[in-house]
């Protein structure tokens, strides 16, 4: 500012433009902020010149600008059985939420913020006398809030579940790094449901192709290898038969991308009995 200047305002920048001078009184406080769009070691000096041409020197310190809190999607999830609507207790596994897979036992209800994004999200639930369920759903980073619900349905022959992560490298049996949070959901089950026994059902992706033998065999060793992950982790293997569809089962004939082409390559767990007997080993 400068007595001599006659603008209220004048340019940013280096120069040797003021601005017209203020009138104060005594007792009067008053802020000065200064916006410096570079760093200055953290200081800027100011000067001020009076009447009597005495200088006073100021230190003014730099005031960092509060971080502009990120916004985030409030995510709600809930388990409830799929007959009366009830909130069940359940073990939960999450994918595609966070960084890492969150897993929580003992649950009904749960809430998080996430990063506003958009996210790919398997859920995987289960609880005792209920079946395995999993679930994928879709978040769009223009969503505030999100809420969706897992239905749980009572164990019973016949009864499937395709756990979506259990998938495969093509041409081989071995897992892809993704499929180990659906194993360990699929163990928990069976150690929670102790007297469940299943049957794993391999499938290929072979789209236009005849199921010949190398298919079958293909999907019969990815069948065994959930056995074996099974077997492995305590899980005794009359409880668990094996079957290799090939690609006779694909739930996508014609697959139009990669996503899909892996959705094919997949294992199936179907329940056969809720009755197990230690005493009875028929399985083969």
């Amino acid at each position: 500012m400068s007595r001599a200047a006659k603008e209220n305002f004048v340019g940013a920048g280096v120069n040797n433009k003021y601005s017209r001078p203020i009138h104060v009184h005594k007792g009067e406080r008053y802020v000065l902020v200064v916006n410096n769009p570079k760093r200055s070691g953290g200081k800027h000096t100011l000067i001020l010149h009076y009447p009597v041409k005495k200088k006073v020197l100021l230190v003014v310190k730099e005031v960092k600008p509060e971080k502009k809190e990120s916004v985030k999607t409030l995510f709600q999830l809930s388990i409830v059985d799929a007959l009366t609507q009830k909130l069940v207790k359940s073990n939960v596994s999450i994918s595609g939420l966070k960084k890492a897979v969150i897993t929580i036992d003992t649950i009904d209800v749960y809430t998080t913020y996430i990063v506003k994004k958009n996210h790919d999200v398997l859920i995987e639930a289960y609880s005792k006398g209920y079946m395995l369920t999993s679930k994928t759903v879709k978040i769009s980073k223009a969503e505030l809030e999100y809420s969706t619900k897992i239905l749980l349905e009572k164990i019973a022959p016949g009864k499937k579940v395709n756990l979506k992560n259990i998938q495969f490298y093509g041409n081989r049996s071995d897992f892809l790094p993704t499929a180990r949070s659906s194993l360990n959901s699929l163990l928990s089950f069976m150690k929670q449901n102790s007297k469940v026994v299943i049957e794993v059902e391999g499938h290929v992706n072979g789209p236009g192709k005849k199921n010949s033998q190398d298919y079958k065999d293909l999907s019969y060793s990815r069948a065994y290898a959930v056995k074996g992950f099974l077997i492995k982790n305590g899980i005794d293997k009359d409880r668990i038969d094996f079957k290799g569809y090939g690609n006779s089962k694909m739930l996508y004939p014609e697959p139009k991308s990669e996503h899909q082409q892996s959705a094919n390559r997949r294992v199936e767990i179907k329940i056969l009995s809720n009755e197990y007997n230690s005493g009875n080993r028929n399985i083969h």
